[in-house]
């Protein structure tokens, strides 16, 4: 049976919209009287900015929870894009990470060489993740192709995203929180009206930590995040129908409490907590679990 060919588009509050990328990221349209919000922008396997555009014709700000290639790969569509200055920085050196390790790029590029070096690796880590994930469940609900995701030409300009910014769409106040842990700059998102955290990788019920962030910053992280807990209703994350499951809809209230609990077990090296050890993209990982959250570190 043929697959969806576009991405599933699901209104979660008034004006507030839910778009599952084929299964391989989540992001979020915010809709004001004045402008829009358009959080993170998947993996560049769907024109992001011809969707919005039908969806809405107010200006609209991007910005990215967090810099990882399933959050950012749509970016270039946008001219501007908003990112935490240490995940600008992640960025670059991870892509620098990568390059050094192919044999036929030189080591020394100009600027514009090492910019169009980074899109093509970026582009094909990104064919990769689409392809792992239509064999992990995607391809069953969905028809799309991981080589029809584009080569850009350039980078959007970044913009910083730190805590205590705001977006003011009209009669719509959305609250930049920092919720580093999963990335170094990872950012959430408070939305004032609907009442929704929208946390990206950050708070879910399963926390990643592989990328150069320790289980004590992560718990530091989400305690602050916790302070925030009377301000939002429903934690909506970067990963809603993952791989192709039939599930749009914000994480239990349950996660918060356990992933702070399961990281404070960890750090606290205590005696009923569990670790062990699994690979996971091919590197050995130690996992944990305490009630709806595991942590892999």
């Amino acid at each position: 049976m043929p697959g969806m060919k576009l991405p599933i588009v699901a209104e979660i509050a008034k004006n507030t919209y839910a778009i599952n990328e084929f299964g391989m990221s989540a992001m979020y349209l915010l809709i004001g009287t004045k402008r829009a919000l358009l959080i993170d922008t998947g993996t560049g396997a769907a024109d992001l900015k011809k969707l919005v555009e039908e969806m809405t014709d107010l200006p609209c700000d991007v910005a990215l929870t967090h810099s990882h290639l399933d959050h950012i790969g749509g970016a270039m569509y946008f001219p501007r894009v908003y990112l935490s200055k240490a995940d600008q920085t992640f960025l670059w050196s991870s892509l620098d990470e990568e390059l050094s390790e192919l044999p036929d790029v030189p080591r020394e590029l100009s600027p514009q060489e090492r910019e169009k070096a980074g899109l093509k690796c970026l582009q094909a880590s990104c064919r990769q993740y689409a392809e792992y994930l239509g064999r992990c469940g995607s391809y069953d609900v969905f028809d799309y192709c991981p080589e029809n995701i584009p080569l850009f030409e350039h980078f959007p300009e970044f913009l910083d995203l730190e805590e205590g910014m705001a977006f003011d769409l009209g009669d719509r106040l959305v609250r930049v929180i920092a919720t580093p842990g999963h990335t170094p700059g990872g950012r959430s998102f408070i939305d004032e009206q609907s009442r929704i955290l929208f946390s990206g990788d950050a708070c879910n019920p399963n926390l990643l930590l592989m990328f150069g962030c320790t289980v004590e910053e992560t718990l530091e992280s989400l305690r602050h995040l916790q302070k925030f807990s009377s301000e939002f209703d429903r934690n909506f994350t970067g990963h809603i129908g993952y791989a192709g499951r039939n599930v749009l809809c914000s994480v239990p209230d349950r996660v918060l409490p356990d992933a702070i609990e399961v990281c404070r077990q960890v750090t606290e090296q205590v005696a009923q907590i569990k670790t062990e050890e699994n690979s996971l993209s091919g590197e050995t990982v130690k996992t944990a679990v305490y009630g709806t959250v595991k942590i892999s570190f």
